[in-house]
Formats: C-alpha cells, structure tokens, sequence
C-alpha cells in the first residue's frame, strides 16, 4: 500500500515580431512537466515481507516513490514563406533546462531489476531546420535537420535511498537521444490522381542504456567503464516509397518500407549479462492498402 502526491504550476509566455507579412520570429518561454508516480520492481517484490510499509520496501528497492521532472524551455524561432508561398523556411534554436528528470535505472544485470528515479539536472540544446518547396505543379519536396547535445549536470545521487546501491551519471548523454538527425521527402501527383512518394531518414546513433557505456558493477553496487562494451543503438538511413492512385473518396496504393532492408538495433545493451535482450529495427516490408473517405 504506496502512495505519492505532487502539484505543478505551468507559466508560458511568447513574443513574435512580425517583419513582414511572410517573414516572423518568435522567442517562447514555457515550464513543463512529467507527472511523478510509483515505479515497482517486479524483480524485486519477491523479497518484501508481508505487511512492509513504503520506507521498506523503497529502501529494498521494491518501490520507489519519484516526483514530476520539469523542464524551462526557450525557444527561438524563424519562420517564413516565399515566392508566393511555394518555399517555406522555418528554424528553431532551442535550449531545455532539465530539473528531477525521470530516467530508467538498472539496479543488476537482470533485465527486471529496474526503478524509476529522478535525477538532479540535466539539459539539452540544439537546432532544427526544415523546408518545404514546391517547384512546380504537382511536385512537392521537403527536408529537414535536427540536432541535440545531452547532458546529466548533476547526476550524482540516483537511487541512493536503495540499500547498497549508488550510481552517479553526471557528465553522461540521456539515453535513446541521437545527436543528428535528418530526411528529405519528394512526391510527384499526377492530375490523373496517380501519385509517387519517396521519403529518406537518417537516425544517428544513441546510448541504449542511461550508463552509456558503462557496465555495472555487482561487487560495488556502481558502474564501471568498460571499453570492451559498446551500449550503442545503431545509426541508420531508410528509404521507404509509396505509389498509389488517389480519388475523391478512396486511395488505393502499395507501400515498401525501408526498401534497402537496413539492418540495425534499436536497443543493444551489449552486456553480456542482459542476454540476447536486443531488439531489431523493422525489416524490409512491401504491402498494399485501400482507405475510404466518406
């Protein structure tokens, strides 16, 4: 029987100037949440005597009670169109401010053995760059560019309130946070309704673990570098093409994605101790559908 309570004021506020009827940009501040709540170790329940109360079983490890994380953006934005609104140029320089982030933490090497748990500070900035054209009657082509630096601040102190366990990720990227990312899309319609797409994605690689490439240590309760793991999500760029032929109230088209059948990881924690807990990115895939409107 575990409870946890918590409360969030959410301020926002934006500026933009208008240069001219096409042309703007806006700067924004805005508080943010994540609601807080109660991580259970399933792994761990096993070992909680009958009638423990919340301190037990937190410091056991078999509940732990988080708080919301909040996050301070700002944002600077550029937007705009042009020659007669076939371009449009939009940016976005942004800067996160991270405090009680929730992340995932393994407490051993068995998979189960998890607790959510706040970290102190944490913070993100980056840019994103994206256009839209259309160079002439039925062709539309798109592009963009994004990218996010990470870091933990202050990670010193997760899960130190767990018997025997401490781990400090200060310094350390956010997991499942590429640095670059990219793609570009070209679609061509004809005025018979027949239609042509081809979309290209690039995702850089990640940390899969919030360790990074670290393993943790059972004998010390911490994590150790080790030059032997590489905790990577693969890096990868997929093609995916569509062809179909749109009418008023229906579309009928057949599909290929990731055409090239790139074959990465999307989570690899490279620890021999997790096993064969990897998990693979799609496969090529090639089929058909038809959608109604009505």
């Amino acid at each position: 029987n575990v409870d946890n309570s918590f409360s969030a004021f959410l301020p926002k506020a934006q500026v933009t100037y208008n240069w001219t009827e096409n042309v703007s940009t806006s700067l924004s501040y805005q508080r943010a949440y994540r609601a807080g709540g109660l991580s259970i170790n399933t792994f761990r329940a096993a070992l909680a005597p009958s009638g423990s109360n919340q301190s037990d079983l937190e410091s056991l490890g078999v509940v732990n009670s988080f708080d919301p994380e909040f996050t301070n953006n700002y944002e600077l934005a550029f937007r705009s169109q042009w020659f007669d609104n076939d371009l449009t140029l939009n940016a976005n320089v942004f800067y996160i401010d991270y405090t009680d982030q929730q992340v995932n933490v393994q407490l051993s090497s068995n998979p189960l053995d998890t607790l959510t748990e706040n970290v102190g500070e944490s913070e993100l900035y980056g840019f994103e760059l994206e256009a839209f054209a259309t160079p002439f009657d039925g062709l539309d082509v798109s592009a963009n560019v994004g990218f996010t630096s990470t870091e933990f601040s202050d990670g010193s102190d997760v899960l130190d309130d767990v018997e025997d366990f401490n781990i400090d990720i200060t310094g350390l990227e956010f997991s499942f946070a590429p640095r670059w990312t990219a793609g570009g899309t070209v679609r061509y319609t004809f005025p018979s309704g027949l239609f042509g797409n081809a979309r290209v994605r690039f995702t850089d690689s990640s940390f899969s673990l919030v360790t990074n490439e670290r393993e943790f240590d059972s004998a010390t309760g911490l994590t150790v570098n080790n030059p032997d793991l590489n905790a990577e999500n693969d890096s990868r760029t997929t093609l995916d093409l569509t062809a179909g032929y749109d009418a008023d109230n229906y579309r009928v088209e057949i599909f290929a994605t990731n055409v090239t059948n790139e074959e990465f990881l999307t989570f690899n924690p490279a620890d021999p101790n997790f096993g064969a807990i990897a998990v693979a990115g799609d496969p090529r895939v090639v089929g058909g559908r038809v959608l109604f409107e009505y």
